[in-house]
């Protein structure tokens, strides 16, 4: 038998932006017609279903229901509760599943579960917190499952390209598994047993051209297929007309620019010197009705716009940018660091007695 996996869907994401509906839309499309040709009837969902924690748009709901649970109803589907699926950081009790999903008859899990699909025995892990994780972890050591499913944060893993994951979990506990496939990290990555999916769709500059997509697992091989989403919401031009002047004439000629249509685009210009020949460029790009252009001369504004910061990432992930981007020398960057840690977390053990 084999099943379909998903993970990181972030309905929701930069704020509502209504771009990425149509982005999510027809990518969900993509995938669920991938699943149709390959038999599925078995779909499961690793968690962060929603981006944020606290509340959700109604034109967001109503895009969710639309254009991925109703969908998903035509399937067996589990879904595991992920961080961004929570209300509070120390409990899964309140949850963006339990409120959104009552009209579906789709399996959740808010705690660790042992579960059987298809006579392969399979352990399931929603996000682990304060309440749980004795429990959570007592199971993962004691469990005869061959097969883990989870929303998990392990240390060493890429949680973006380039970006190591140094807390969370210990990779040692997890080695014990045949397979161990988890949402929550981005960028998808494999170490050992353990396999990081990646999001389902890019959400920031830092997803561009970093692999996104589903899985389809056979079950008794536990060999897993990648499925790679052919959409994306951010594209890159390079001009150059000193060196590349033959490229650039060729593109006004034969290009296609509706390629940049309703995406996210940066132009990174290495030399110009033909001003008249730039403005060429630039027209074909704007006439083909893009979200957003940037221009740069600079190939690390691709992944450092301190702008592009969002509920993707969480709020210590945004502090510590901020302090990397003031040049303290490395002791104090520390020091900075590790008192703003502890007065964030001071911050939301307050939040939680509410």
């Amino acid at each position: 038998m084999k099943i379909a996996l998903m993970a990181d869907t972030h309905y929701g994401v930069r704020n509502d932006n209504h771009v990425f509906y149509e982005y999510q839309k027809k990518s969900n499309e993509f995938y669920f017609q991938k699943f149709k040709d390959a038999g599925i009837t078995t779909v499961v969902h690793l968690g962060d279903l929603v981006d944020r924690r606290k509340y959700l748009n109604y034109v967001t709901a109503d895009r969710l229901r639309k254009d991925l649970l109703d969908p998903l109803s035509q399937f067996d589907t589990h879904i595991i509760c992920g961080n961004h699926d929570v209300y509070y950081k120390n409990t899964n009790d309140v949850n963006a599943l339990d409120t959104l999903l009552g009209n579906y008859d789709f399996k959740v899990y808010l705690a660790p579960e042992e579960i059987e699909l298809a006579k392969t025995k399979v352990l399931m892990l929603p996000w682990i917190n304060g309440s749980n994780e004795s429990e959570s972890l007592n199971l993962v050591k004691s469990t005869a499952a061959t097969l883990c499913l989870g929303h998990l944060e392990i240390s060493g893993f890429e949680m973006e390209s380039g970006r190591l994951c140094d807390h969370g979990l210990e990779y040692g506990l997890f080695e014990k598994f045949n397979l161990v496939v988890s949402g929550h990290f981005h960028h998808k990555s494999h170490y050992g047993p353990v396999n990081y999916m990646g999001a389902a769709y890019e959400f920031t500059w830092a997803d561009f051209n970093d692999p996104k997509g589903c899985a389809i697992l056979d079950l008794e091989t536990m060999n897993m297929e990648h499925i790679r989403n052919p959409h994306s919401i951010f594209k890159v031009y390079r001009y150059d007309d000193v060196h590349a002047m033959d490229s650039i004439k060729n593109d006004l000629e034969n290009k296609d620019w509706s390629s940049f249509k309703d995406n996210y685009v940066k132009i990174f210009v290495e030399n110009k010197e033909s001003p008249y020949t730039f403005d060429l460029v630039l027209d074909a790009i704007y006439n083909a009705t893009p979200i957003d252009i940037k221009i740069s001369d600079n190939m690390n504004y691709l992944v450092d716009d301190m702008d592009e910061i969002d509920e993707v990432e969480d709020t210590t992930q945004i502090m510590n940018k901020y302090i990397d981007a003031m040049s303290l020398e490395a002791n104090k960057t520390k020091k900075v660091k590790s008192l703003m840690t502890e007065l964030y977390q001071e911050a939301i053990s307050l939040e939680n007695v509410e």
